[in-house]
């Protein structure tokens, strides 16, 4: 049962769980719920447990950070980031900007903070800046990466955050770096990718992160991020679609667009296991540069380019097979957002 301040709610499930965790829905975001919790067997019903402390669900939020815009020049960079809620549809609003205006960075987070790390604004950037999700405004500085780097990815679980490959000051590197998304300071190394490459649709479970979307290669790769060492082989996409991008629940994985001038392509994996990507559907306009937000529902990918820079966002349900739908639209067109996921109940977390 859940209980609020006015009422106790009883809670059908189709079927009893077996294991943890256990999935309500149907809440309220913004009221608190205690939980009481009863084994069942063939004898019949345990005494009730205590009452669990009090909870609130919130809306789950996708930020879509830094990038170039379209205004007839590839030079100029957004510093300014836009918010949506995931799980309804309607246009992106503004939420603030993080000061330091760059494309091609990395992108993570926790359920609280957001990163980005590295990027170009005319040239490579080695700092990180951080966030607070509840909270608009500007930037802060967090630390730096072990050089300069641009078209890295990024991935997290609610505690440690990676950056992966790209190019370095003066050639692509295959490092793994990581930082502990909670504190502040420079990144520590974390152990090598199996490919030098660009990976840009890097996403994760709360176990694991996949690196994929590499700029020559259709591999994919996973490390197991609570640990430290080098990355292994995980199959391979569909087809090379580099700048694509990815996007997790802590189950299934989804890799969608790349390619200049664009596809429509969506390939998925499933994170727990290892094997090759198989197709889910397409998106409602072919791109690549996008950045994929994401729920333990829904996937979002938001702006990108064909030939220029686009606004567009479009959705599509994880757990199901299907093409994306229309959710609606960026507050600018802008392409090569943060290469990861700034979410707050992306996969790493849920």
């Amino acid at each position: 049962t859940g209980q609020d301040s006015d009422k106790v709610v009883q809670y059908s499930l189709t079927e009893y769980p077996t294991a943890s965790p256990v999935t309500i829905t149907g809440l309220t975001n913004g009221t608190g719920y205690t939980f009481n919790v009863w084994a069942i067997n063939a004898f019949g019903l345990s005494p009730a447990s205590d009452a669990s402390n009090s909870v609130s669900p919130k809306a789950a939020l996708g930020f879509a950070a830094m990038g170039s815009t379209d205004n007839g020049s590839s030079t100029v960079y957004a510093a300014t980031v836009d918010v949506i809620n995931i799980a309804t549809t309607g246009n992106a609003t503004s939420y603030g900007s993080l000061g330091t205006g760059r494309r091609y960075p990395a992108a993570c987070s926790s359920a609280t903070r957001g990163l980005v790390a590295g990027g170009n604004n005319g040239s490579r950037l080695s700092n990180i800046q951080y966030f607070t999700l509840s909270t608009t405004g500007g930037g802060s500085t967090f630390g730096n990466l072990t050089a300069t780097r641009d078209e890295l990815g990024g991935l997290a679980n609610d505690t440690r955050g990676l950056f992966c490959g790209g190019y370095g000051p003066s050639s692509q590197t295959n490092q793994i770096q990581y930082v502990t998304i909670a504190s502040t300071g420079n990144a520590s190394d974390f152990g090598d990718m199996t490919q030098t490459e660009r990976p840009r649709a890097c996403m994760s479970s709360p176990t694991r992160g996949i690196i994929a979307g590499m700029q020559s290669v259709n591999s994919i790769e996973y490390v197991t991020i609570a640990t430290t060492g080098n990355a292994a082989d995980f199959g391979d996409q569909t087809q090379t679609a580099y700048y694509p991008a990815g996007g997790s629940n802590s189950t299934r994985g989804l890799i969608a667009g790349g390619t200049d001038p664009g596809i429509n392509v969506i390939q998925y994996i499933t994170i727990a296991s290892t094997g090759n990507a198989a197709d889910f559907g397409d998106l409602t306009q072919a791109r690549y540069k996008m950045s994929g937000q994401t729920s333990s529902v829904r996937c979002c990918w938001m702006g990108g380019a064909t030939t220029a820079s686009v606004n567009t966002i479009d959705y599509a349900t994880i757990a199901s097979l299907g093409n994306a739908a229309d959710f609606g639209d960026l507050t600018l067109k802008r392409e090569s957002y943060g290469a990861g996921t700034i979410a707050t109940a992306h996969g790493g977390l849920s």
